[in-house]
């Protein structure tokens, strides 16, 4: 399939030029949409993807994107035209054109299915605006419908958009019954489905293989599995936004500190079990897939690496996927130790990927580093600048020198897997911030010693 990615709705440019479309907006300090009343706005997309799809000849498939634009009926001009009808028919009534006017240039228009749903409050608005998008938008247009969570039919209703009351992949029944073509996008990597500097390869794993057959059940068109990279490479896009305030682009990475995950290197196992379940009649079961993972990416005897992997996949804490229970952090520890004497092991065995390997291996170290800061962190007085009985203060002296290691370690792994690459936003994101607050513990620690010292003399 070749596809040319394009915006609609959504309005993501990321350098100044975009300042000359700034009266385009939904929201005057917002970049993330863009009014679809405008008479301009039609115009501006109409000369970009003609751009596009000169740029790229031979092109069948033109993904128009239209994905959260959560800001879309906000505008003076928009109210006015809701008032006249409904957000879901100002979305459909733009997205039409659009579909005409790409199927007029000979692509298939592509589309997030999201939208056809809405980003609303309660599963009653959501149900009131896709009832609208489903009878107004045109079937001319592929559904592209993602979902990074679902693992079954039976998975509970996510709390928050875009499926808002829909459990497990009702939507994609919907999009099917409705007549829609459908091409589906499970995720190797999301934002959302682990803990920071942590992947869950467990909830990856199933989620593409449940989408995958529910795919092929309803005899959809195929499936494309995501990656969104939430390491500094991929939040060098976001780190370039100007917002209109002009705020600096370290602030806005503060934004996804939180959200910071490995990078594309330990996502091989489930990058390769998304090509197994879209090209394969009959994906392996899990056992079978990690024997032969091993054996074709590392060249390994066992399954020492997928094993690894599988102890470190520990879910996420969050309501809004209502996931597992939650694990105790005596227990979450006690894996991460298990899961790196894995990783010590496979990498021993390997014969190939040994830098796929140490690099895993270098997140689920960082990952157990940060819970024990954490808990150090969470046990220091409100007081700025406590002082610390030297049992804290030995455990303070450890830690410090833990991350001191580690970054060492994650300077030479990261450097050559990435060459140097965003290395130093890399450390920025992951170290600096415990490296700061260690470093005043200390030095606040020897002043209150000195002072000590230098009363008694």
């Amino acid at each position: 399939m070749r596809e040319v990615i394009g915006q609609a709705l959504q309005a993501d440019p990321v350098d100044g030029r975009a300042e000359a479309f700034a009266h385009l907006r939904e929201q005057p300090r917002s970049i993330s949409g863009i009014c679809p009343t405008h008479p301009e706005t039609l115009r501006l997309y109409r000369l970009l993807a003609e751009q596009l799809i000169a740029a790229h000849p031979g092109t069948e498939y033109f993904h128009l994107g239209g994905d959260e634009a959560n800001t879309v009926g906000q505008c003076p001009r928009c109210e006015r035209t809701r008032a006249r009808g409904s957000k879901a028919k100002l979305v459909s009534g733009f997205t039409n054109k659009i579909i005409r006017f790409l199927a007029g240039r000979g692509v298939k228009p592509m589309m997030w299915a999201d939208m056809l749903f809405g980003h609303l409050e309660d599963p009653e608005a959501v149900s009131r605006y896709a009832r609208d998008m489903f009878a107004d938008l045109s079937r001319d247009v592929i559904a592209a419908d993602w979902d990074y969570w679902s693992t079954g039919p039976r998975t509970p209703s996510a709390d928050r958009s875009p499926y808002l009351g829909i459990a497990g992949f009702e939507h994609l029944s919907r999009l099917t019954d409705a007549g829609f073509s459908v091409v589906g996008f499970p995720s190797s990597s999301h934002a959302f489905n682990s803990e920071r500097n942590a992947i869950d390869h467990i909830l990856a794993f199933r989620n593409i293989t449940a989408f995958a057959k529910e795919l092929k059940r309803r005899g959809c068109l195929g499936m494309v599995d995501t990656f969104w990279p939430t390491d500094a490479l991929g939040q060098a896009w976001w780190h370039d936004i100007r917002t209109v305030s002009h705020r600096r682009s370290e602030e806005t990475a503060d934004v996804f500190y939180s959200q910071i995950r490995p990078g594309l290197e330990a996502h091989w196992y489930t990058i390769w079990r998304s090509a197994e379940c879209a090209w394969s009649r009959a994906p392996r079961s899990k056992a079978d897939y990690d024997r032969a993972f091993a054996r074709l990416f590392l060249g390994a005897p066992d399954t020492s690496y997928p094993d690894a992997l599988e102890l470190a996949s520990i879910p996420i804490d969050t309501p809004a996927l209502r996931r597992r229970s939650r694990i105790p952090q005596r227990v979450k520890k006690q894996r991460l130790r298990k899961a790196s004497a894995l990783m010590r092991k496979a990498f021993r065995s390997a014969r190939r990927g040994r830098d796929t390997v140490a690099y895993s291996d270098l997140f689920v170290r960082i990952q157990y580093h940060e819970m024990e800061w954490k808990e150090f962190h969470d046990r220091l007085s409100p007081i700025a600048m406590p002082k610390l009985s030297q049992a804290r203060l030995r455990l303070l002296e450890k830690l410090a020198a833990e991350r001191k290691a580690l970054e060492g370690d994650f300077r030479r792994i990261y450097t050559k897997v990435h060459k140097d690459v965003h290395l130093e936003e890399e450390v920025r994101i992951r170290f600096a911030e415990e490296r700061r607050l260690q470093e005043q513990l200390l030095w606040a620690q020897e002043r209150g010693a000195a002072k000590k010292r230098g009363g008694r003399s």
